[in-house]
């Protein structure tokens, strides 16, 4: 199963690990949230960069950002929980249902491709 459970988000943030979900973007443009847990939360950034891939090259780590100033994606906020991560996200239209766990984005993009 690609998707996390609310149980399985909530502990791969208490192990320091990531997670990201896809969002909706225009035509030409692949956007992902990056959701990273901090000492006083949760990052939440939004990626957006150039749908640069091919079926042989996915690495959207790798794509041109759209805009070069956020390389390091955007800094949406630092929220305290998985229930205010799953109302920030929702704002740029994420679903609580499909988050991944950290560079499975990729398949994400593959899947996109098809």
């Amino acid at each position: 199963m690609r998707y996390l459970s609310e149980v399985q988000l909530t502990g791969a943030f208490r192990r320091g690990a990531a997670a990201e979900q896809r969002i909706p973007s225009e035509p030409g443009v692949f956007a992902w949230l990056d959701a990273r847990p901090q000492d006083a939360g949760i990052s939440l950034r939004l990626f957006r960069v150039n749908d640069d891939g091919t079926d042989d090259y996915l690495d959207v780590y790798e794509f041109t950002p759209v805009d070069e100033c956020s390389e390091d994606g955007l800094e949406l906020g630092l929220v305290s929980d998985v229930a205010e991560l799953h109302s920030a996200s929702a704002r740029v239209g994420a679903r609580p249902d499909r988050w991944v766990n950290a560079g499975v984005i990729q398949d994400e993009y593959a899947d996109s491709r098809r």
